[in-house]
């Protein structure tokens, strides 16, 4: 058998250990956003000994993070070694795209000029956390805080059965794009959607916020490109 593609511990954005309190769920969000942004590549063998180390754990506990991703098909264990990255399907990542683009557009139309003083002071505080984590290119946190503003706008327009769609489809999205945007010290510029989509949400155009948002994740599958504006 051939020998397969093997890489050192990612270094992943964020801080350099990850505290003892929550240990386990600290590290695996670390990790299913090392995934979902595309900084752990699909096909490449990690290992586990290295992980702990860069995350300041004993082996353990990156074990068993690897354990329920595997039990969530995200990745496969390569016995005595590591893991590997299952990779997406086009068709599942073209098909969550187009019912979050369908759903978010229509949340973010209904919610347009509607939402109250305290719920825009709200999602601006949100949105302030996503500006931080952009320019300083820390991806684990604007992928937290990204998540949370789009969980927070959709639960404005208050139905519960597409807020739980949304959030299941968000927590089995990929988005690859996102670790390249990353690397090229991008993410403020992507970051611009999220300030236009307030503002047109802000001033009641419901038809720019919901063409906003739907722009915004049609570019989650296509490549970054510097004459455009990254979704």
């Amino acid at each position: 058998m051939a020998d397969q593609p093997t890489a050192a511990a990612p270094q992943l954005s964020g801080s350099e250990a990850i505290e003892r309190v929550n240990l386990k769920a600290q590290l695996l969000e670390a990790l299913r956003t090392a995934i979902f942004s595309g900084e752990l590549e699909p096909g490449v063998v990690y290992k586990n000994g290295e992980l702990a180390a860069r995350y300041g754990v004993s082996r353990t506990p990156v074990r068993e993070a690897v354990l329920e991703l595997e039990s969530k098909g995200l990745v496969t264990i390569a016995r005595g070694v590591g893991f590997r990255v299952v990779a997406p399907s086009d068709g599942d990542s073209r098909e969550l795209n187009e019912v979050r683009q369908v759903l978010e557009g229509w949340a973010m139309g209904t919610i347009a000029g509607e939402l109250s003083d305290a719920a825009l002071a709200e999602a601006e505080v949100m949105l302030g956390r996503i500006t931080v984590a952009a320019e300083q290119a820390d991806l684990t946190s604007y992928w937290t805080h990204d998540r949370a503003f789009h969980d927070f706008l959709v639960r404005q327009a208050r139905n519960q059965r597409i807020t739980n769609l949304l959030s299941e489809y968000r927590d089995s999205q990929r988005i690859p794009v996102l670790a390249r945007i990353a690397r090229e010290g991008s993410l403020p510029r992507r970051n611009q959607d999220h300030v236009r989509l307030l503002d047109a949400i802000r001033t009641g155009d419901k038809d720019g916020a919901s063409a906003l948002i739907r722009a915004h994740i049609a570019l989650n599958t296509e490549p970054s490109d510097p004459s455009t504006s990254d979704g």
